[in-house]
């Protein structure tokens, strides 16, 4: 089930597409290995300019998108900043290394967004999509048992936010995006919580729930980021061609008043007439 509106595409075009999408894939897995390996120990400079190369990345990857992705992608870092300044520096349920938002966070939010539609969108991904989704449940249920069972402390914000997969991955109305979406945000979470470049409150404040490091099912959340992004996106789209025509009609029309110079003056009529003598 696509994501952007459009005609089906020739075999050549989606045989484009999917090597376009496993080369986005290849890449930008290989880069966050890197960049979170890096910002273990980076200085706030250094880290500025991790971000600065991951807005890169994110913009290459952008101009190659069509415009319909684009627009997901960067209502998608819009809804996802604003959790982060709530979710981070507010609530405090989880806390970044240097105590601050990094840099490059915003944009990886719309580079996994976008790996997520991609991949979802995959000639076998969507033919195997109900094997996909099975075995993603099956295996959120082996991190359930985890983190119910065999940690010291139960991890129910992770139990919270793995009901919302549920929901997502039963009743939404794109399961395979979910799950795609729920697998390569909890492989980030693993990976991110293990170099210590961010890590999550063991109890949820204000509330006073017990939490792992990552939450099991917190790839829920990212979920009901992706939904609120998604929905999000086509009333962007009309604001922003709105505001497009309005400045369009602000802009100064040309004159229709007749040009004087094109006129004839009497010096020109005298000599035409002088020649028709």
């Amino acid at each position: 089930m696509k994501f952007s509106p459009g005609y089906s595409s020739p075999p050549a075009a989606c045989s484009d597409r999917a090597h376009a999408t496993l080369l986005l894939a290849a890449f930008a897995t290989g880069y966050w290995l890197v960049v979170l390996f890096l910002d273990r120990g980076a200085t706030p400079g250094q880290q500025l300019v991790l971000g600065a190369t991951t807005w890169a990345f994110l913009i290459v990857a952008l101009r190659l998108s069509p415009p319909a992705e684009r627009t997901q992608v960067l209502s998608m870092i819009f809804v996802a900043s604003c959790c982060e300044v709530i979710g981070s520096l507010i609530w405090g349920a989880y806390q970044y290394r240097l105590e601050n938002i990094p840099l490059y966070v915003p944009p990886g939010h719309g580079l996994f967004f976008l790996m997520a539609i991609r991949i979802s969108e995959l000639p076998l991904i969507e033919r195997r999509g109900q094997l996909l989704r099975g075995m993603v449940l099956l295996g959120s249920l082996v991190l359930l048992v985890r983190g119910m069972v065999l940690l010291p402390s139960r991890d129910m914000l992770g139990l919270a936010t793995w009901l919302v997969l549920l929901i997502f991955l039963c009743a939404g109305r794109r399961p395979t995006f979910y799950a795609v979406s729920y697998t390569l945000t909890m492989a980030l979470e693993f990976y991110g919580t293990s170099q210590g470049n961010w890590a999550w409150a063991p109890i949820l404040p204000y509330v006073g729930i017990g939490v792992a490091n990552p939450p099991f099912g917190i790839g829920g959340a990212y979920c009901t980021m992706d939904a609120v992004a998604r929905r999000l996106a086509p009333r962007a789209e009309r604001a922003l061609h709105a505001f497009q025509q309005e400045m369009k009609a602000m802009r100064p029309q040309p004159s229709s008043r007749p040009d004087n110079s094109e006129r004839p003056t009497l010096r020109t009529r005298h000599l035409e007439g002088r020649r028709l003598r």
